[in-house]
């Protein structure tokens, strides 16, 4: 019933459900909206549709986030594997465009660069100085 809604979607607002979910349970807007290359208004205008339809709660200050994690993990299927990868390539470039220090970006990176197929972009655990290299993606 929910992939039937999803489906149902007109493209821009289908667009940025699909990108949202890939993004997480809850995502800043201003993040949301640079890697999904939407204008605000656009991406304002795909979330009162997505709320209208219960997928998403109401935007509630800088941050949207969908109404339970059946809904986000429902859309996230239903995305094709190249948008998957291409989404989160372009979370990557936003998060080392966004923070001058990446410190405190290394699960969300690792997360992106995963997902994305990027070894190059999974940041490192610092730990390895002192032997103990592992990736921050292996960390639980």
């Amino acid at each position: 019933m929910i992939h039937a809604r999803i489906n149902r979607l007109p493209g821009e607002t289908k667009y940025c459900a699909q990108g949202l979910s890939i993004l997480g349970e809850e995502v800043k807007l201003e993040f949301a909206r640079k890697v999904l290359g939407m204008e605000l208004s656009e991406l304002k205008n795909a979330l009162v549709e997505l709320e209208k339809l219960a997928i998403t709660n109401p935007a509630s200050g800088q941050t949207v986030r969908f109404r339970h994690a059946i809904i986000a993990e429902a859309c996230s299927i239903t995305v094709p594997r190249a948008r998957r990868v291409d989404v989160h390539s372009a979370a990557i470039d936003t998060i080392k465009s966004t923070y001058s220090d990446l410190g405190g970006q290394y699960e969300r990176l690792a997360f992106h660069a995963e997902a994305a197929g990027d070894d190059e972009a999974a940041p490192v655990d610092d730990r390895r100085h002192h032997g103990n290299f592992r990736h921050a993606s292996h960390r639980c």
